[in-house]
Order: C-alpha cells, then sequence, then structure tokens
C-alpha cells in the first residue's frame, strides 16, 4: 500500500515555450504581479511579436505614466 495520493496523471506539464519564458522574465524584470501582469505582457507580445529587445521597449512604455498635454 502506497503512501502517495492519486493525483490525475492525464497530461504531464507542458515545457516552457520561448513565449512563456520571455512572459516570465519580464514580470520578473519590471516587479508585475498576478494575472493583470501577464495580461498586460501577452497582449504587447501578441501585438509587436516576439523579439524580446521590441516587447521590453513596448512594455516600458505600457508601464510609463501618461503625458498630460495642456494648450
Amino acid at each position: 500500500m502506497s503512501t502517495e495520493t492519486p493525483t490525475k496523471t492525464s497530461d504531464p506539464p507542458k515545457p516552457l515555450t520561448k513565449k512563456d519564458a520571455l512572459v516570465q522574465n519580464l514580470m520578473v524584470k519590471y516587479n508585475l504581479k498576478g494575472r493583470m501582469g501577464k495580461i498586460l505582457v501577452m497582449a504587447i507580445i501578441d501585438r509587436v511579436g516576439e523579439q524580446p529587445d521590441v516587447v521590453e521597449t513596448n512594455l516600458k512604455r505600457a508601464l510609463l505614466p501618461k503625458r498630460i498635454h495642456h494648450d
């Protein structure tokens, strides 16, 4: 009799893709937490492609406070 609790063994965890690794790295680098941080990075990647420098530039721009222009 084994002491292990039976868990679902339907599918092993998928290996991290290049995109997932990029998302994780940028979330750590810019201290983004939780679901919204992940969605923000994923949305930028979907929009600009998967080149890390381009994604990072767009992420920086997204995180900057918006300038208010007064006429």
